[in-house]
């Protein structure tokens, strides 16, 4: 209850030292785990996660889902500081993506990003199923898992259909766009939605995935008629990598240098 930081951070040293797996060291971790200075909390976090047994586990997963958003933070961040986040935790702080505490997102979001391939079902769910901030977050966390998040792709898909969100729906398909060539079929669809933002969007993935989306090539070539000029600009953007080996690429590029939008002439001059 020191109102310094440094002595709060001395006692969990000092704890952790004499006597680290006590009832008493045990319930001052868990408390300082939501000490309102970040320090003392990952101090009090690293302690818990020394001794990461069942008890604690079980302590942390509790409080994960308390009334206080201090506590829910606080209990993240700890589970933040494992060498592997305990997988019953993985579903507990996937719903916290959509906590109403911008705080207890962030810590979960952060925890979350420290998971491996066993996390993706859940985030998966998150995805498909949460709130907005749920399914923002979710769909950021996937893309960390490039190839292995493949199952995704359906609910992803969804996503950059039915959302309406320009956002969004950039963030979806960067995400699909890092799963690889399995994703480039749905990337390819979208391509023809009606909703020029959602074309727009799988445009420019596309076009970061360089030769990976070889086989999007006439796709991009027809988007460079597009009736919308930013849609226009992600094709150009993206054929101009491949322009050199395929002669008739060269011919629609050099059309575009006639094309009544400006940001699209520029990008097909930089060839």
């Amino acid at each position: 209850s020191d109102q310094s930081p440094a002595v709060r951070i001395a006692v969990i040293g000092a704890l952790s030292a004499i006597d680290p797996k006590s009832k008493e060291s045990i319930a001052a971790f868990l408390d300082l785990s939501a000490d309102i200075d970040p320090a003392v909390r990952r101090a009090a976090g690293r302690a818990l996660a020394k001794i990461a047994d069942d008890d604690i586990i079980a302590a942390l997963l509790k409080r994960l889902k308390d009334p206080s958003p201090q506590i829910r933070r606080g209990a993240a961040d700890a589970l933040r500081e494992f060498n592997k986040v305990p997988a019953p935790a993985l579903p507990v702080l996937a719903e916290m993506l959509d906590d109403p505490d911008s705080g207890a997102r962030d810590a979960a979001y952060l925890a979350l990003s420290r998971s491996k391939r066993e996390v993706v079902p859940y985030l998966t769910a998150k995805a498909k199923a949460g709130g907005m901030a749920g399914v923002e977050l979710a769909v950021d966390l996937l893309r960390r898992h490039g190839p292995d998040a493949r199952e995704a792709i359906p609910v992803l898909r969804d996503i950059l259909l039915t959302c309406g969100l320009p956002t969004l729906q950039q963030r979806t398909a960067r995400t699909l766009a890092a799963i690889g060539p399995e994703a480039l079929p749905d990337l390819r669809w979208a391509l023809k939605f009606d909703d020029p933002n959602a074309r727009r969007a799988a445009a420019m993935a596309i076009a970061g995935m360089g030769t990976a989306a070889n086989d999007a090539v006439d796709d991009m070539l027809a988007l460079t008629e597009d009736k919308e000029p930013r849609v226009r600009e992600s094709a150009v953007l993206m054929l101009r990598g491949f322009a050199r080996k395929r002669p008739h690429v060269i011919a629609s590029l050099t059309k575009t240098l006639k094309d009544g939008d400006r940001s699209v002439r520029r990008a097909a001059a930089d060839i």
